[in-house]
């Protein structure tokens, strides 16, 4: 008896070795379920209370306001189900992501998480995405997806600031670039292997030459290509960089006019300290450094000679360093 304990224990143990702990990934997603399904009973449980009150009142009211009341609770109950239905979808959508996170099929699990994103509009989901997004890099469309949404966010934050919405334009623009220029390496990858297959299929020397030839041009056009991306690729850094220094730099100049107000009232003018030349320097380049971008990025993505493509970054890289 006590062996057959003893197997079955150490089968138990085995199945549970099998078992992988849940990634802090995983975690977080379970959470955003089940704060999601909190939210519906909290829903439910409001919309009780509503019919309980309306149901008390109905005896001091009219039969054309009860009409109304009930209008009301069916409104409200469709309102409910379509909630409900959101959320469903949504887990359903989050619980495939943990699959694939668990089969280590990142791009994919990605996918389904802005999916439901799109249906809830969750902030503790947008923020996995992000945070997900930095340990598994995402594919162009994902990486255009995600600012899309994050940039969406903050252009409704922050509508009056206009040099901000700025950057967040072109940084979408640049991203459509990289996206742009990545199909066509795609692409051209695939002609190259074809031709190679044809290559490898052929004895004549004529044709071999020919289709050499072939794979060379298209070799240089991937060259090009990806000197374009790379380019993209630096530009969306500064300005992500000059992104977060705009709004560094907003924040200070509120804490400048809050201490310039207290010491109008508190300070002869003549103590007071002038300190504006950084800022209005780093306002100076941001302006510069946008109309740049704004400038050459078009003329980088549509130039199709090497040569051209090089003086075209010369002569931005020596307006840029002229900021």
């Amino acid at each position: 008896m006590k062996d057959k304990f003893d197997i079955l224990r150490y089968l138990k143990n085995q199945i549970f070795a099998q078992i992988e702990p849940p990634t802090e990934y995983e975690r977080r997603l379970r959470e955003v379920i089940k704060n999601k399904t909190k939210q519906g009973y909290i829903k439910a449980i409001q919309f009780f209370v509503i019919m309980v009150m309306v149901a008390l009142m109905t005896r001091f009211t009219t039969p054309l306001m009860i009409l109304i009341i009930i209008g009301v609770f069916v409104s409200i109950l469709r309102v409910l189900n379509i909630f409900k239905g959101k959320y469903k979808r949504a887990s359903h959508l989050i619980i495939e992501a943990i699959d694939f996170i668990k089969k280590s099929q990142f791009n994919a699990a990605l996918d389904k998480m802005i999916d439901a994103y799109k249906i809830t509009k969750d902030k503790d989901l947008l923020q996995i995405i992000i945070d997900f997004a930095n340990d598994y890099p995402p594919n162009a469309q994902q990486d255009i997806l995600i600012m899309e949404i994050t940039f969406g966010n903050e252009k409704k934050t922050n509508i009056k600031d206009k040099k901000l919405q700025e950057i967040l334009n072109q940084l979408s623009s640049i991203s459509k670039y990289i996206l742009k220029h990545k199909e066509v390496v795609v692409s051209v990858l695939k002609k190259i292997n074809d031709l190679k297959m044809n290559l490898a299929g052929t004895k004549d020397e004529r044709i071999r030459k020919e289709y050499s030839v072939l794979i060379k041009r298209y070799d240089d056009i991937i060259e090009l290509e990806n000197s374009k991306i790379n380019f993209y690729e630096k530009t969306k850094d500064e300005l992500l960089k000059l992104k977060e220094n705009h709004v560094i730099t907003q924040k200070l100049l509120l804490e400048k006019e809050e201490l310039r107000n207290l010491e109008d009232r508190l300070l002869e003018k003549s103590i007071k300290e002038t300190y504006d030349t950084d800022i209005n320097d780093f306002l100076s380049y941001e302006t510069a450094y946008l109309e740049a971008i704004k400038e050459y990025s078009e003329q980088i993505s549509s130039t199709g000679d090497q040569n051209l493509f090089q003086d075209i970054i010369t002569s931005f890289n020596d307006r840029t360093e002229l900021l």
